[in-house]
């Protein structure tokens, strides 16, 4: 039906387009009839978009594409629109051969520079797309020398900054794919240079965006890669041998007979080391670089989704930067952070929202965005907390703020899927400091499991350590099982024993101690105010 549809027309462009609103006579009529016009260029561009249309839809299915490229090729010759006919051929050779028709694409491309030939055209732009595609048409099917040095001669003879780039990425990536030359040079020569060319370019289209954009990513992507290789050589087992060896033969350098070559080797031992070190930070740099370039310039390469619970390691450290005035706006930095915050929070609540429940520092509020986010869990709490009707409230479940269960990727939690809050301890120790720290063992709903956890007040610093905050002077933080404090391990519990009575026998005890500091503080004391008793 598509041949058909394009048939008509062309019969519309080759025959009626002639046709004039002033023709008088039928003589006239038939005179014009019987001489068929060539369509010109804008007469051609909508069968040309629609031509467009198919390839797209066709997808490089060549059963369906192959037929339709042979009936446009004699279309094109019966309309006799040699321009259009010649970027046919070229357009066909490069289709035929993304979808592995070797053969025929020779054929198209045969054509194309016979009639290139015919056309006595060369130095053209389309004349050196035609040898590049040729160049693609020798890699695709195995003469990989044979393509990179027409490739290199293409790059050499044509001067015009349109196209050459691509050569030059070409060249880079086919050198690249089959290791025929050194990094350096790969990076250097071509696709560094490719990067240069494309920016030299000052066109805002579409074709140069992407052309600019395609060259960053193919520079940071084999950047990358060699970085990526020269990491796994310093970390494999024969360069750590190498090391130990390279650091005994400098240790053992003053004892050797072969001192001289010695040092000559550790030199340049030590010179290879520094290069390769400096080359991997060098591969970073311009991965990093060339990453940042192609996110910048285009969007071809752009991560549209990244799952929220990705951040959540780094959640108190996103945290910490919020609350600046500075580059307000929907595109600003601030902006975005807490636009991922608050997904974050709605997303994974017990993850994120004990992070951030109450400021420790007084003087500064949260963003908006996340107090509407704790304002609209504390009215569905309260909702869940009081039955309908009346004030008898019902059971919540509160999670156990210190324990530790997964992450959701589904952003499911669902109840029963982390142990809640069931009641506390009939008593609580508290332990040695100036503030006096707490230890209370909350009840989990996971078959009774005891959560030790020292809650702190007063005048500590809650900034400090994992202290989940509660008000801006008292938090909580898990206990570690299995473990005591110091002064407890040394004298025990009942202060008569540990480890210093186990190990120091015949020491004085804790007690004894005791009795000997209070003597002496008494008598310094005594001393100190003049009183004897002695008289």
């Amino acid at each position: 039906m598509q041949i058909f549809y394009h048939l008509g027309m062309a019969w519309d462009l080759r025959w009626t387009s002639s046709l004039c609103e002033d023709m008088k006579s039928y003589i006239k009529m038939r005179k014009l009839l019987s001489e068929p016009v060539v369509p010109t260029l804008d007469q051609m561009s909508w069968l040309n978009s629609d031509w467009s249309c198919i390839l797209k839809r066709a997808q490089l299915h060549m059963n369906l594409l192959e037929p339709f490229i042979a009936f446009r090729r004699v279309l094109l010759q019966i309309l006799n629109c040699k321009d259009c006919t010649v970027q046919h051929l070229l357009d066909s050779a490069s289709n035929l051969r993304k979808g592995s028709r070797f053969s025929q694409a020779a054929a198209a491309l045969h054509e194309f520079k016979f009639l290139r030939a015919g056309a006595g055209e060369r130095n053209t732009t389309l004349y050196w797309l035609g040898r590049l595609e040729e160049a693609k048409l020798l890699r695709a099917q195995g003469q990989h020398e044979m393509a990179i040095n027409l490739a290199k001669y293409i790059s050499q003879s044509y001067k015009s900054n349109e196209v050459i780039s691509d050569v030059y990425r070409l060249v880079g990536k086919w050198l690249a794919e089959s290791r025929s030359s050194n990094s350096r040079t790969i990076l250097d020569q071509y696709l560094k240079r490719a990067v240069i060319l494309a920016e030299d370019r000052k066109s805002t289209d579409k074709t140069s965006i992407a052309r600019q954009s395609q060259t960053h990513f193919h520079l940071a992507h084999y950047a990358d890669a060699l970085y990526r290789s020269y990491e796994e050589r310093l970390n494999s087992n024969e360069w750590q041998a190498a090391m130990r060896l390279r650091k005994h033969k400098g240790e053992k350098i003053d004892y050797s007979v072969k001192i001289q070559e010695l040092q000559k080797q550790l030199a340049m031992d030590k010179e290879e080391a520094e290069k390769l070190q400096g080359d991997r930070d060098n591969f970073l740099s311009v991965a990093l670089d060339g990453y940042n370039r192609c996110l910048v310039i285009g969007d071809k390469y752009d991560v549209r989704v990244v799952q929220s619970y990705k951040f959540i390691p780094l959640v108190y450290q996103i945290a910490s930067r919020m609350g600046s005035k500075d580059g307000e706006g929907p595109h600003s930095f601030q902006f975005a952070l807490v636009s991922l915050v608050k997904k974050m929070a709605i997303d994974h609540p017990y993850h994120t929202n004990l992070s951030g429940q109450q400021d420790t520092n007084k003087k500064v509020t949260l963003p908006r965005e996340i107090r509407s986010v704790q304002q609209l869990e504390l009215v569905s709490s309260i909702m869940q907390f009081t039955l309908p009707g009346c004030g008898v409230p019902c059971e919540m479940t509160v999670p156990v703020v210190t324990s530790t269960f997964p992450i959701d990727h589904s952003c499911q939690y669902l109840e029963g899927s982390f142990p809640h809050f069931k009641g506390l301890a009939e008593s609580i120790t508290v332990m040695n400091g100036i503030n006096a720290p707490k230890v209370v063992e909350c009840l989990g709903s996971d078959g009774g499991n005891r959560y030790k956890q020292l809650a702190k007040s007063g005048n500590d610093d809650l900034r400090q350590d994992a202290v989940v905050p509660f008000t801006p002077s008292a938090g909580v933080l898990e206990w570690v099982n299995g473990t005591l404090p110091l002064g407890e391990y040394l004298i025990g519990s009942t202060r008569n024993g540990g480890a210093h009575g186990r190990y120091g026998v015949g020491d004085w005890t804790f007690p004894k101690c005791r009795e000997h500091m209070a003597k002496a503080s008494t008598g310094c004391f005594l001393n100190c105010n003049g009183i004897d008793y002695d008289d």
